[in-house]
């Protein structure tokens, strides 16, 4: 009998799969899936941690230069003499001139203020202005910097040394077939400078002329060098647009021809890369690198934490180092 009632134990047990019943099945009253509200929310949070997580990485990969401290650091320590915001004028002319009251306008005043005190010990009579890249600001600098000089008094001649794509003659709207290369080539100076009426003063301009197959040769040839010196006995000031300094390398030899040579970095484009290798061209030939000016600053820079801004000079205010000569 105890055998035969194990053997039924066992057949039961294989009938039934040795399962037991622990709690009845209910029927579920909400879907399990979709579940619009979780996959929303599970969808921001993974979209918020993948934006994070891209942002964090541009930022480490963009090397652009958007503070002074930066810019002053990759340039070798040469001081930023002016932060310039972003503030287009309302027309083709330089904004000293069709907008005098601007706060850009104020940024250029400070840039004269400080070429001023780097002068004391020695005259600055001829200074360059050049960039790293096309398209930085140099000509604007250039333009301005001519202007708010000639407002205050000074006589001031604005030579377009860029020989590549001049652009000064579009800037102040004279006449661009006659210039520099003209007087290279023999036409007295008298002949080809541009009287520009400016409110406080006069500004005479010599534009690029024609553009030569030779640039290079031409900027580094002992006629430039003589004609720097004779606009320097004519005028209290004699500013040079020249070409960027890295692509070609008219803007390197031109710097033995003048006083100074101020570089233009447009912030958030430049990076330390660039200006670093266009300190270390300079250097090679030992020009007389004065300062930086940071062009295009972003009115929320110019206002936000970093601590700088404009119209106060370069001191501890700015962020940006002090000249020697002060």
């Amino acid at each position: 009998f105890k055998q035969r009632l194990d053997q039924i134990r066992v057949n039961a047990s294989l009938s039934s799969g040795g399962a037991q019943l622990v709690q009845a099945a209910r029927l579920p009253n909400v879907p399990v899936e979709p579940t619009p509200k979780r996959t929303l929310a599970v969808a921001m949070l993974f979209g918020l941690l993948l934006g994070l997580g891209a942002a964090f990485l541009v930022d480490f990969l963009d090397d652009s230069i958007d503070d002074p401290r930066e810019l002053e650091k990759a340039a070798g320590g040469s001081p930023v003499l002016s932060i310039v915001p972003t503030d287009p004028p309302p027309d083709n002319r330089p904004i000293a001139i069709s907008r005098p009251g601007d706060t850009a306008v104020e940024a250029y005043r400070t840039l004269r203020t400080n070429v001023q005190f780097l002068g004391l010990d020695q005259p600055l009579r001829v200074l360059q202005i050049t960039s790293s890249l096309p398209g930085e600001g140099k000509t604007t600098t250039a333009a301005n910097l001519a202007v708010v000089l000639s407002q205050a008094g000074k006589r001031v001649v604005l030579v377009d040394a860029d020989l590549r794509r001049p652009r000064m003659h579009e800037v102040f709207g004279i006449p661009g077939n006659r210039g520099l290369t003209d007087v290279l080539v023999g036409e007295p100076v008298e002949l080809v400078l541009l009287s520009v009426p400016v409110e406080g003063g006069q500004l005479d301009v010599l534009p690029a002329g024609r553009v030569p197959p030779n640039p290079s040769e031409m900027l580094g040839g002992r006629r430039m060098k003589a004609l720097l010196d004779l606009l320097a006995t004519s005028f209290d000031v004699v500013i040079v647009d020249s070409a960027p300094v890295l692509p070609v390398t008219d803007a390197v030899v031109l710097t033995n021809s003048v006083d100074a040579v101020l570089v233009v970095v447009q912030a958030g484009r430049s990076s330390a890369k660039m200006v670093n290798e266009t300190m270390l061209a300079l250097n090679r030939v030992s020009a007389p690198v004065v300062g930086v000016v940071m062009n295009r600053v972003a009115p929320r820079k110019m206002k936000g934490g970093h601590g700088y801004g404009y119209g106060y000079g370069y001191g501890d205010a700015s962020g940006a180092g002090t000249p020697s000569s002060f």
